[in-house]
């Protein structure tokens, strides 16, 4: 029988192994009581879902909120060059550039692009 819950034992006498969470197999020495109450242990716990969050805790979220702010800020009509700023503000919010430099970067890029779109027109 396997069971992968990133805890465990291998009992010397039953064969029974199950990782811990270093990857590595834990030696034990046998007790069939205890092998049997670990298994259906293990069971039980691979039986239960995880509790879901509740409304309530989905709206505390910082992302509820700023999603919910930039809901309301789409609701007017925006140019491109707006979008384009706010598409960048949120990509930096989650750290999608991964430094300051490419963050920075990237703003000048679209800084660039913005003025020679305005400059064909």
């Amino acid at each position: 029988m396997e069971i992968e819950d990133g805890y465990g034992f291998n009992c010397t006498k039953c064969g029974y192994a199950m990782e811990n969470h270093t990857g590595k197999t834990i030696t034990v020495i046998h007790h069939e009581q205890d092998c049997l109450t670990q298994i259906r242990k293990r069971q039980e716990m691979m039986k239960q879902t995880p509790p879901q969050p509740t409304l309530e805790q989905i709206r505390k979220r910082e992302s509820y909120r700023y999603w919910g702010e930039l809901y309301n800020w789409l609701q007017d009509p925006r140019t491109p060059e707006e979008l384009i700023y706010k598409i960048h503000e949120i990509v930096d919010r989650y750290r999608g550039f991964h430094s300051e430099t490419n963050s920075g970067c990237a703003m000048e890029s679209i800084e660039l692009l913005i003025q020679e779109k305005q400059d064909k027109r």
